[in-house]
């Protein structure tokens, strides 16, 4: 591990939370609660390292030394910009300072809570720090997608491939969070890593969100749990998901917007609800409808008051825009169409032309086309209990029974006018949300790995838990108990039954004991800097002991895992699985052809051939005269990419990108015909087969 570059990564992330803190200074004039703080440059950090790897990628310029010195730049202008902001600067610095907790039992109740989850997180994250990325939506286009941005510090090109579909359109602003990882030691080692802290920052909000809502502050409590004890948010921790990241923008976009009507005429809240926002729908194609019902709302708030603040609603609108537009625009530029390559066509007409078949092939893949089918909704049921288990199950009971209270209540009056109102709401969202997850693409054909595009109806479904459970008192008790049978039985099976929930690799802690328990220790003296915060000795000598060991055990794993690879591997994708034979391609690259150029065919699952250190270029080579041609160029082409093969073409196009090899697979997509292997066999005056794993063969070009 390169020291120098791991010090000056710490330094840049540090120096953007500085700026993030003092944008904020700007922004908000008037003192906000610690928590509120921490959200606040939550978002900001985030549209920092967005609008940073966006602007260098629209040039070029994408490269560890070029974000360091704008991430620099941007600190050392926002202290000029702040001189004379000391005050305010004085006033927030008290934000950071430990006080003693106010409510020991709800400090107590938090423990209780969140221990045995917090146990298994951190065993998660241990193993997670031995780990390569080895979940395959990250291995055909996430990460494949982030190694051309870093090989070419480019975000303008669109990444390329016959065989995994135009999946290189969709927005990705967390890509742009898994490149900003890797580009300092150019390895994946933080990948697994960084759902972490989000998951933290998770429940943060979701509590936060809660007290808003008016829920009490135990009862928060409880439903900042659920994100944590529910299977399908505890299946992201250690993995290279992006959705906590996208429920989190989802989450801390709701709480913005409660915060704007508390104070209608704050500036500050309305950029941090866009800038938000923006974060949230440049994440996944599915956050513009869910995002879409948001921005109404936003929008109902400013324009039902008698004085409308017109300026209040570009700035949010613009806040958006700036984090969340850039994908959209890029599509739009090189197809002509943002949503590229899903085809929009309303009342009969076409206004953005999508991919030959694009929505043909989305067509039955969504729930809400089989609802009418028996079979389906037992499917859904049985899929969502796996997912959610009895607190998923808990969540979607209580929309049923806060609609029988808002009944009850217009007829009794146990509710006030407001609190009905935002019942009312609840339920409006909550079943708005539902009805976009049943309407998702792929929600029924891959339909328990997408039970995670429910999320912001879980979300909605805690929050209307929790609401339940404060304004009926004598619900308390049975919430409570109810709740953390839940929790209980949820976490059992977790570790019991964890199949589809999540994966433990336990022999990564046979393997490495004495360093877990070192680890160990260095969450304990973490906890004793907390527990003697008042005794200077003790909590510099815990902290001390937490960095040493952090330290060590950060360095042991990154050496560690580049050996534990193949072991991962084979336990992963084994010798039956049809990718075995790419990582083991992979694996002779890295003895035999460490810097060696390859072309790939028949497969999408190659970014393993990159190398540990992206040290080797992959790609998929034109079989046509098209030798630079993407997606788009091929949309109005009916035999679409892999028309009119031509060996010449296809040779010439391998010189052009200076090939060394080429590495073929035919079982992986049999419907596609592999003329490229047709060729290699008809002429082995130049090629040369060097290694076959099962299917998978390995020619060098002469």
């Amino acid at each position: 591990m390169n020291l120098v570059k791991i010090i000056n990564f710490i330094l840049i992330n540090l120096s953007l939370i500085a700026s993030s803190f003092l944008v904020f200074c700007l922004l908000c004039k008037q003192k906000k609660g610690f928590l509120h703080l921490l959200l606040s440059i939550t978002v900001l950090f985030f549209s920092l390292i967005t609008l940073i790897t966006i602007g260098l990628g629209i040039f070029e310029k994408i490269s560890f030394l070029n974000v360091s010195i704008v991430s620099y730049i941007v600190l050392g202008i926002l202290l000029i910009l702040t001189r004379k902001e000391n005050f305010f600067i004085g006033q927030f610095i008290k934000y950071f300072q430990i006080h003693k907790s106010k409510s020991k039992s709800n400090l107590l109740l938090g423990t209780i809570l969140f221990a045995p989850i917090g146990i298994l997180l951190f065993v998660k994250f241990f193993i997670a720090l031995f780990q390569i990325p080895l979940e395959f939506d990250a291995m055909i286009y996430h990460l494949p997608i982030v190694t051309e941005w870093l090989q070419t510090g480019s975000l303008t090109d669109i990444y390329y491939t016959a065989f995994a579909g135009p999946l290189a359109y969709y927005p990705g602003n967390f890509d742009l969070f898994y490149l900003w990882s890797i580009l300092s030691l150019h390895n994946d080692f933080f990948v697994n890593l960084l759902n972490f802290p989000l998951l933290i920052l998770l429940t943060v909000g979701i509590y936060k969100t809660s007290i808003n809502f008016g829920i009490s502050k135990k009862i928060s409590l409880f439903a900042s749990a659920f994100s944590l004890y529910l299977p399908v948010f505890f299946q992201q921790a250690g993995t290279a998901f992006v959705d906590i990241y996208f429920i989190l923008t989802f989450v801390l976009a709701i709480y913005f917007l409660q915060e704007i009507s508390k104070n209608i005429k704050s500036k500050h809240n309305s950029i941090l609800f866009g800038l938000t926002l923006g974060l949230f729908m440049g994440t996944k194609y599915l956050g513009l409808p869910y995002g879409f019902i948001l921005l109404i709302i936003f929008l109902f708030i400013h324009l039902i008051k008698p004085k409308k603040q017109y300026i209040l609603i570009i700035w949010g609108v613009g806040s958006t825009l700036l984090t969340g537009a850039f994908f959209y625009f890029r599509n739009w530029v090189n197809s002509g169409n943002p949503i590229f390559p899903v085809e929009l066509k309303l009342f009969g007409k076409t206004f953005f032309e999508g991919y030959p078949n694009a929505n043909k092939q989305l067509s039955g893949s969504s729930l809400w086309e089989h609802m009418n089918e028996a079979s389906a909704i037992k499917e859904f049921f049985e899929a969502f209990w796996t997912m959610t288990g009895l607190g998923g199950l808990l969540l979607l009971f209580s929309f049923f029974a806060l609609a029988g209270l808002v009944i009850y209540s217009l007829k009794k009056r146990i509710l006030s006018k407001k609190e009905i109102r935002i019942s009312i709401l609840m339920l409006i969202v909550g079943g708005l949300y539902f009805v976009l997850y049943l309407k998702a693409p792929y929600s029924y054909r891959d339909l328990i790995h997408n039970i995670r595009y429910a999320m912001p109806f879980l979300i909605i479904g805690v929050f209307s838990l929790g609401y339940l459970a404060t304004k009926i008192k004598k619900a308390r008790i049975i919430f409570y108990l109810v709740s953390i049978f839940a929790f209980i039985h949820n976490l059992l099976f977790l570790v019991i039954s964890p199949a589809y929930k999540t994966r433990f690799d336990f022999w990564v802690i046979q393997e490495y004991k004495t360093q877990m328990v070192i680890t160990t220790i260095g969450v304990v003296a973490l906890l004793l800097v907390f527990v003697f915060k008042h005794k200077k000795i003790i909590r510099g000598t815990m902290l001390a002991v937490f960095i040493t060991i952090l330290v060590y055990v950060f360095n042991l794993a990154y050496h560690e895992r580049e050996k534990l690879a193949p072991r991962f591997y084979e336990s992963w994708y084994p010798a039956e699985n049809q990718y075995f034979g790419i990582w083991n391609a992979a694996l002779w690259f890295d003895k035999n052809a460490p810097n060696a150029a390859i072309a790939y065919s028949g497969f999408h699952f190659h970014y393993p051939l990159f190398g540990r250190n992206f040290q080797r270029s992959v790609d998929y080579i034109n079989i046509n005269d098209c030798t630079y041609c993407r997606y788009v160029n091929y949309k109005n082409s009916s035999n679409s990419i892999r028309r009119n093969p031509d060996y010449e073409d296809w040779m010439q196009n391998l010189e052009i990108f200076r090939k060394d090899y080429i590495v073929v697979d035919t079982t992986i997509t049999p419907e596609v015909k592999s003329n490229e292997l047709e060729w290699i066999i008809k002429h082995p005056e130049k090629f040369e087969l060097i290694r076959e794993y099962k299917k998978t063969v390995i020619y060098k070009i002469k």
